[in-house]
């Protein structure tokens, strides 16, 4: 029964974030951050057996017209796969590429709630959002490394040019 399946997951993930990752009352730059829900994009509640993993989150605000999430979303719904769940390695966000130079303190906390999340979506496939996350993920989780594929980040793929190359290896990770 899949619709079960799906909701269990997403009663599961909902939980995970109110208990663990949801807003805290805390300083902006300590907030756990995950990708929002917009229009059919389901963001961090995506219950499809695939994930499309970040290092971290920037600083950066994200609103619906930003240009990263416009191509990230937009490539997401002609892929027909809005369900999928997005998320980081890392739930804080921090300045671009600072997860590639410099673990967080709290890191392993950060590792247990993928983890987590891991095992509420069971992947069949988990693509990296780019060379920092592909990193990150067959570094400290090998386990899912034969169920990896890297793509360029969304960021790259608003470069002028980049966004066919984007959705053509989005396509091809997820087939």
């Amino acid at each position: 029964m899949p619709e079960l399946e799906s909701f269990e997951k997403s009663v599961k993930l909902m939980t995970l974030w109110v208990k663990e990752i949801g807003p805290k009352e805390l300083d902006p730059q300590e907030r756990w951050w995950t990708f929002p829900r917009q229009g059919p994009i389901m963001g961090f509640f995506g219950v499809r057996p695939l994930m499309l993993i970040g290092d971290q989150a920037s600083t950066d605000p994200w609103p619906e017209t930003h240009p990263s999430r416009v191509l990230l979303y937009g490539t997401l719904i002609k892929l027909g796969v809005p369900d999928a769940h997005l998320t980081d390695v890392i739930k804080k966000r921090g300045q671009g590429s600072e997860s590639c130079k410099r673990l967080p303190a709290d890191f392993p906390l950060h590792l247990d709630l993928l983890r987590r999340e891991i095992d509420i979506i069971q992947p069949s496939r988990i693509v990296a959002l780019g060379a920092c996350a592909e990193q990150l993920l067959l570094e400290y989780l090998p386990e899912v490394g034969k169920d990896v594929r890297r793509v360029w980040h969304f960021a790259y793929g608003t470069r002028p040019g980049r966004a066919e190359g984007f959705e053509a290896q989005l396509r091809a990770a997820i087939l």
